[in-house]
């Protein structure tokens, strides 16, 4: 984003919290807020892990980050970084830097609106 140049009034990230570290959720939401003006509203969507309907999660590391295995049409398999954060962790992360924080978890998509202090 050090290249984009300008501050804007919005951010929207859609499927994308889910394939961050927990360890540089931080960074990046340092980084997302840096191009945007105080004020500014933030929506980010993405889908949390509902059993039965996901795809199972394969593997926790050390860092509570999870894991699943993706199966592409030609049968190669790869292991996904997809994480699926609580309301606590999404309070913890960005509760201090934000206002008008409102979260909400639907029947397979979770959305988080809020303004940049």
């Amino acid at each position: 984003m050090k290249k984009i140049r300008g501050n804007f009034t919005a951010g929207f990230a859609f499927s994308w919290w889910s394939h961050i570290l927990i360890s540089k959720l931080n960074d990046f939401i340092n980084v997302f807020h840096s191009r945007l003006q105080p004020g500014a509203l933030v929506i980010f969507i993405d889908n949390f892990h509902r059993a039965g309907s996901s795809i199972p999660i394969c593997r926790i590391d050390n860092d509570g980050n999870t894991y699943q295995i993706r199966k592409l049409q030609n049968g190669r398999e790869y292991e996904i970084l997809k994480n699926f954060p609580t309301r606590e962790k999404f309070d913890e992360i960005l509760g201090k830097r934000v206002k008008n924080l409102k979260i909400e978890f639907l029947t397979y998509f979770w959305i988080v609106t809020y303004n940049i202090l």
